[in-house]
């Protein structure tokens, strides 16, 4: 864990989640907790439906979404961060 993460994760009583709990997880878990890199919920995804063919209902539209949901909210936070939050889109 970074010095800068391990001060945040002290400061703010968050309980960081160990190797085995987060080998535990459903892609579905891994992807609502945000203490969960990105990368490694992308991988179990990944994991999960290599080599199967879309199926409706079992959330691969919406994990395609999330990346970007993901991404647009950390803009829009920059962004009202910058201008005072006086602007919405």
């Amino acid at each position: 864990m970074s010095h800068t993460l391990t001060a945040q994760v002290q400061k703010n009583n968050i309980t960081p989640l160990s190797q085995s709990e987060i080998q535990g997880m459903t892609w579905v878990e891994a992807m609502q907790d945000y203490r969960v890199n990105f990368h490694t919920v992308v991988d179990k995804f990944n994991d999960e439906f290599a080599g199967k063919p879309y199926e409706k209902g079992r959330g691969m539209k919406q994990f395609k979404r999330w990346p970007i949901s993901k991404t647009l909210g950390f803009f829009i936070f920059l962004k009202n961060s910058f201008d005072g939050g006086t602007r919405n889109f």
